[in-house]
């Protein structure tokens, strides 16, 4: 007990140092966390990849406003496009869905089991030609109704600003190490790695953010609306891929 209690000492007075004083709002008491969920992807699967879970041991976990919404340099989800344009100015080119998704099948990528795809969109704006009016790497907007349904950061897009600067504190930033994530969002995740791409995806449904890591960096950021109640349970399921693609990879 006395060494549990070291531990979540120290981890709160990193929280409270990083932390902005929204965020230091009062949370609702957080549900018992499950255990990460783990799905191992195959070069070329000879059958559909078996979701196995592995214990994680009771951490404290950060505060969680209850239904918050990630924002980066003044976009979010939800946002109309026309106020996106206002911040990150017109868009390099937009792609309907029909396009887009005919891109990524001819990639090889199974779009069931995408999390852009999961969460929806009828159009793509992108970004990625270093033309976005902010400092943080925009890649991609995907939108749907007139509405930001997922946005993109990723470190491969060249920014104005330090890569390292783009994430969420404590300690979950572009280019910085992977144990950030579990540091700033929780255990409560379905992770996706890919032996053929190496990279593996963390998907935080219910904190509306999926974080791909790529050569032991935090490289992509997948941003959208909390996915919870039923709509969760049947996107984690279809996150079971049936390619050895890795979902949340641009």
């Amino acid at each position: 007990m006395d060494r549990w209690l070291a531990r979540w000492a120290s981890w709160l007075g990193s929280a409270i140092v990083a932390s902005s004083a929204a965020c230091a709002a009062s949370a609702p008491p957080l549900d018992p966390q499950a255990p990460a969920t783990v799905v191992q992807l195959q070069p070329v699967p000879t059958s559909v990849p078996v979701m196995a879970t592995e214990p994680v041991a009771a951490e404290p976990q950060p505060p969680v406003l209850a239904g918050a919404v990630l924002e980066v340099g003044g976009v979010r989800p939800g946002m109309t496009i026309d106020a996106l344009r206002q911040v990150l100015g017109p868009e390099a080119k937009s792609e309907p869905y029909d396009a887009v998704r005919a891109t990524w099948e001819a990639a090889g990528y199974d779009t069931t089991a995408q999390i852009e795809f999961l969460v929806g969109f009828d159009t793509v704006l992108t970004y990625n030609e270093g033309n976005a009016r902010t400092t943080h790497p925009f890649w991609s907007i995907f939108a749907q109704d007139g509405r930001v349904s997922v946005m993109k950061l990723t470190k491969y897009v060249p920014g104005t600003g330090p890569l390292s600067n783009t994430g969420f504190p404590p300690s979950c930033f572009l280019t910085r190490d992977p144990r950030g994530i579990q540091e700033t969002f929780g255990s409560r995740f379905i992770q996706v790695e890919s032996n053929t791409s190496g990279h593996t995806s963390f998907h935080f449904l219910e904190r509306g953010i999926t974080v791909l890591t790529k050569d032991r960096q935090i490289a992509v950021f997948d941003i959208y609306l909390p996915i919870v109640g039923p709509r969760r349970d049947f996107v984690a399921q279809s996150l079971e891929p049936s390619s050895g693609q890795s979902p949340g990879t641009p």
